[in-house]
């Protein structure tokens, strides 16, 4: 019954985890404001507030081909390639992969730039620093995320590590590393329900932990954040389908495990 019951639950828990990457992109992705162009716009150039508006009337594929024709007569932009990672970044999440090429390159060129502390020119002494602070983790995150859904996944590990470490307070990024997690999880549960090798379900077992130690982490972080609430709903339903799983179908312990991870 064992088995079988770990084979219920890692599809469950496959399917689910689509669907939580997808919630959260319900919530508003905090937007920079379009800054003035670096250098005056041509006649006929699509400027970073047309761009922007592009975007927002889900117009991708032209967004990111005038895009990519202002960067190149502005080279010197962060906040477009960074605001143009992120959309790359939120539509691979929807399923769509066409701009994740150009999201992997503008997101390097923007974690670059801002680790040289390379200011461009529409920013001053106090708007750069807060821009880094900001958008350097969101930046990771995307760059992670891009990893993932092109099953690049050590760099999509490497990348969301570095954005927990920046944010330690963003829902997202223990999520993230907690679905990492659950698809190391779900190799080796169909790994066990193959062979049935003590070992593997032992280290099956680790691994879920694993899994139920980030989502925690997740729901905590989520707790009482404006736009927020869907993906902490599917996260604490994931949460509680492991938890109780490994503790004899009790969620005792479970609310003390999810406090320790408030920020206080």
């Amino acid at each position: 019954m064992r088995s079988i019951f770990v084979t219920v639950l890692a599809l469950f828990v496959l399917s689910a985890g689509s669907s939580a990457l997808a919630s959260q992109q319900a919530k508003p992705q905090p937007q920079g404001q379009p800054q003035k162009p670096t250098t005056p716009a041509q006649p006929g150039e699509v400027t970073p507030e047309q761009l922007f508006a592009l975007f927002n009337a889900n117009k991708f594929d032209e967004g990111f081909a005038e895009g990519a024709k202002y960067i190149e007569k502005h080279p010197d932009d962060i906040q477009l390639r960074t605001q143009m990672a992120i959309v790359a970044s939120s539509q691979a999440q929807r399923g769509d992969a066409k701009y994740v090429a150009q999201g992997k390159q503008y997101a390097s060129q923007a974690i670059q730039a801002i680790e040289a502390d390379k200011k461009s020119p529409e920013f001053d002494d106090t708007t750069w620093p807060a821009f880094k602070t900001q958008w350097l983790p969101k930046l990771y995150q995307a760059n992670g995320v891009l990893g993932y859904v092109t099953s690049d996944k050590a760099a999509a590990r490497q990348n969301i590590e570095k954005a927990a470490g920046l944010d330690p307070g963003d829902p997202v990024n223990p999520m993230l590393l907690g679905t990492f997690a659950n698809d190391e999880y779900q190799e080796l549960a169909k790994k066990f329900n193959a062979d049935k090798n003590e070992a593997v379900l032992k280290q099956a077992m680790a691994k879920m932990d694993e899994v139920i130690d980030w989502y925690a982490r997740s729901v905590a972080a989520a707790d009482g954040k404006p736009g927020y609430e869907a993906l902490q709903k599917e996260i604490t339903a994931q949460l509680e389908q492991y938890y109780t799983f490994r503790h004899n179908n009790s969620t005792t312990g479970l609310k003390e495990l999810i406090e320790k991870y408030k920020k206080k």
